[in-house]
């Protein structure tokens, strides 16, 4: 089942950038840029806002390319005050568009969540480059060409 974001938009720390452009298919583009320096909690993240009162999944499938081979850490956000709780999980992306499929149950808390994703909960999915899977001064073009969700039985 299709999966769309409401919107689009950009997240980064102060020093690093990111530029964001409508994807001529319809999906996402962001040219992502990590801060130099020192690693200091360096991050860009492309961030997809998810239609209130989302099913819950089991799956997310993922089309994805990107300008140079990169790790990307794929975020759920359940909202609430301040930052609001996510967990995480990972794909490759590289020149190649491809489908990519995260297992719900795989995504790991980023503290202070805990437990199970809720996916019906989540408001957004951020596609993020950060200094675990990148080195400062990275810049990448990220696309995210479409998503899917499998819904749980």
């Amino acid at each position: 089942m299709p999966l769309a974001a409401t919107g689009w938009h950009l997240e980064h720390d102060a020093r690093s950038g990111a530029q964001h452009e409508p994807a001529a298919d319809g999906g996402s583009r962001a040219r992502l840029t990590l801060a130099d320096g020192a690693r200091a909690s360096q991050f860009a993240a492309l961030v997809a806002d998810l239609p209130a009162r989302s099913p819950i999944w089991a799956r997310l499938h993922v089309q994805v390319s990107a300008s140079a081979p990169m790790r990307v850490s794929v975020q759920g956000r359940e909202s609430r005050p301040g930052e609001g709780l996510r967990w995480r999980h990972s794909l490759l992306a590289d020149p190649t568009r491809r489908w990519v499929t995260l297992e719900a149950a795989a995504f790991r808390p980023i503290r202070p969540a805990s437990g199970a994703m809720p996916t019906d909960r989540l408001h957004a999915l951020l596609f993020v480059l950060d200094t675990v899977n990148g080195r400062p001064g990275t810049a990448v073009t990220l696309e995210v060409h479409a998503m899917q969700f499998e819904a749980a039985r």
